[in-house]
């Protein structure tokens, strides 16, 4: 237990612990291994925490793999995200289905008109690219954004 002193005991009734592993129970002394949590792998990417319930993981780094760089040749701070919104949902179909609806685009003019105002999804521009754990797409921005231009129907302004 970080922070106690070699044989200096802590108490939590009913369990009361020492610094060298070591756990006693009020009559019964019992070795931590016997009782203890299971151990888990835990690392952080910016603000998010990665856990693995197996303690002898490959490393965060080797899982992400290029991702760091994609997110940061996008101009993303992940020291600068905070936590906005969460949702849940449960599909009725097989997960591999769910997937696939987000490595492709041609339902995007349809469903997603305002990202494809801003973003040129034809099959020439708009790529997918697999990665060992992980895919990426790119597309890249219709022709007069570079520039500030902003079409209508996109979800960053009027149009104007």
């Amino acid at each position: 237990m970080p922070g106690l002193a070699s044989g200096a005991a802590q108490t939590t009734l009913p369990w009361s612990w020492y610094s060298e592993r070591e756990l006693l129970r009020q009559e019964q002394k019992r070795d931590v291994d016997e009782i203890c949590l299971h151990e888990l792998a835990v690392e952080t990417w910016g603000p998010l925490v990665f856990v693995s319930p197996a303690p002898d993981a490959r490393p965060l780094v080797e899982t992400l793999g290029r991702l760091p760089e994609l997110v940061a040749d996008g101009g993303v701070d992940l020291d600068r995200l905070r936590f906005r919104h969460r949702s849940e949902s449960e599909l009725a179909c097989n997960w591999k289905i769910a997937i696939e609806n987000y490595l492709e685009c041609y339902h995007c003019p349809v469903a997603h008109p305002g990202f494809s105002a801003v973003v040129d999804i034809s099959p020439e521009a708009y790529r997918l690219e697999t990665h060992d754990g992980s895919s990426s797409q790119f597309g890249p921005l219709r022709p007069g954004l570079e520039e500030g231009e902003v079409p209508e129907g996109s979800p960053t302004g009027s149009g104007r």
